[in-house]
This record gives structure tokens, C-alpha cells and sequence, in this order.
């Protein structure tokens, strides 16, 4: 049978208290260990003294496992895709979505579209790039995730798909944030609605009117 990291360790946990328990009373034990004495019940109850072969194995185990979890904390995620799909004359609307396989989703649109269906292009990216792409392209919304079919949205997503998602957001204005330069140079990101063109945010809305009033 195989053993979880989590089952390991609460055995050679348990294992550590019954041997400390046979000189110990329950509340040195608890104090010893930085647990509590209800814990330490816990830990005894239907517990079976363990051999020094069986904790050598145990630990060897434990260590196995901890470097393969490890290992896997620092592989990357993979990452799905950002598709465009159109109508395959290229003249209807777009849709901005993003799936783990393109193919598959087109696939599975098809089945319902009253008209057949074509991918332009997808880019690595996730559901945080998709919804990006969605607040760019706000003024063309059509319904769903489906965007008119214009030059402007043409024109983005043919600079998305060449340069990729991370390249190409920092060619994009983002309609939804202000748009002041902190100190530094780096852009402010904050959600925008004030100001005299309501394209900044409240922080420096208020920093604009206390400077012109200065």
C-alpha cells in the first residue's frame, strides 16, 4: 500500500510521542513537542509501536516523496491558450476565449454555431489575459465573448498573436485603468472614473485638483 507525505509523517509523529511517553507524562510530552495534550491523545490512539527498520523505511520514504513535492512546487503550471475564433468567410464576429486545447473548444462551438467556424490564431495565456483582451476591446463588445468584426479588433489581435500575450500588454492601453505615471515611470494600473476626462484614478484625480488648486 502506498502511504501519502501526510500519513508518513503523522506515523513517525506518533512513533516519537509513544517513545517519549514511556518516561514522560502526557503533559511533558505535549510541551516537549509543542503540541497540545489533545493532540498527543490523538497521536497514541490506535497507534502501533514501530520497529528502527520500519522508521529508517518510513523516513527514507518521506524524504523521497518531500523532494518530488518540492520539485513540483517549482515546475512551472502549464499554461493554456488565448484563441480567436471567427466564421470561416472572416467577415462575422470574433470570439475571445481562452481553453487548454483551441481545437478542442472549436470543435465543441461548432456543434451549436449556425455557421462553420474557423481558429485565426491563439497564444499562450490563461482566463487573466482573456478577461484583459475583454476590457481592451469593451467598445466593440458584441455579446458573450463574441467582439465586431473591425479594424481596430483586427488590428489587436493580429499584434497578439505576433508578439504573444506578455509582449503585446505593453503595447495595449487598458480602457479601464488610470492612466498617471508614478514615480518611476511605471504605469499606476488602478481602476479609473475620475478626473475632468475620468481617465485616472481617485488617488491622483484628488493629486490633480489639489495641484491646480495650488
Amino acid at each position: 500500500m502506498t502511504l501519502r507525505l501526510v500519513s508518513i509523517e503523522r506515523l513517525l509523529r506518533a512513533e516519537r510521542v509513544f517513545r517519549r511517553k514511556s518516561d514522560r507524562s502526557v503533559f511533558q510530552v505535549a510541551e516537549e513537542m509543542g503540541i497540545s495534550y489533545q493532540r498527543v491523545y490523538q497521536l497514541l490512539k490506535g497507534h502501533r509501536p514501530l520497529s528502527d527498520a520500519d522508521i529508517t523505511r518510513l523516513e527514507s520514504k518521506a524524504e523521497i516523496l518531500r523532494s518530488r513535492r518540492e520539485s513540483d512546487l517549482k515546475r512551472p503550471k502549464p499554461r493554456g491558450y488565448v484563441y480567436f475564433i471567427t466564421t470561416l468567410s472572416a467577415k462575422g464576429p470574433i470570439k475571445i476565449g481562452s481553453a487548454a486545447i483551441p481545437e478542442k473548444r472549436l470543435s465543441q462551438l461548432m456543434k451549436w454555431s449556425p455557421y462553420p467556424l474557423q481558429i485565426m490564431g491563439f497564444v499562450r495565456g490563461d482566463y487573466r489575459d482573456e478577461y484583459f483582451l475583454h476590457r481592451c476591446l469593451a467598445p466593440y463588445h458584441s455579446h458573450g465573448e463574441w467582439f465586431h468584426n473591425t479594424p481596430e479588433v483586427l488590428h489587436l489581435i493580429s499584434n497578439v498573436i505576433r508578439l504573444g500575450i506578455s509582449r503585446a500588454r505593453k503595447t495595449i492601453a487598458d480602457p479601464t485603468r488610470c492612466t498617471a505615471i508614478k514615480v518611476g515611470g511605471s504605469p499606476c494600473g488602478q481602476r479609473r472614473g475620475h478626473g475632468p476626462k475620468g481617465d485616472l484614478c481617485l488617488r491622483h484625480a484628488f493629486l490633480l485638483q489639489k495641484r491646480n488648486a495650488a
